[in-house]
């Protein structure tokens, strides 16, 4: 992914409530990839080993456990929902 830039997010919160850095960095980290994996599937069609590798060189380590479920969340967002 050419032109891309690396975006560093810190987000403050006390941990007195129930969410924890882990978790939230984890959401985030979700909601970055599907962003990515769109931004991708916009600009062509691609195969999973296709995705895989361009997140790769774009330094975001992804394996396939971790894409197939994005990958058909993706796909109920952009579904037309059946009648």
């Amino acid at each position: 992914m050419q032109g891309t830039k690396v975006i560093h997010i810190f987000v403050p919160f006390k941990r007195k409530g129930t969410m924890k850095v882990d978790n939230v960095k984890s959401q985030m980290r979700k909601g970055m990839l599907e962003y990515c994996i769109m931004l991708l599937l916009h600009k062509e069609p691609a195969y999973a080993s296709d995705i895989i590798q361009k997140l790769k060189e774009a330094q975001l380590i992804v394996v396939e456990g971790t894409l197939y479920p994005l990958l058909t969340r993706c796909l109920l967002y952009t579904s037309p929902s059946p009648r």
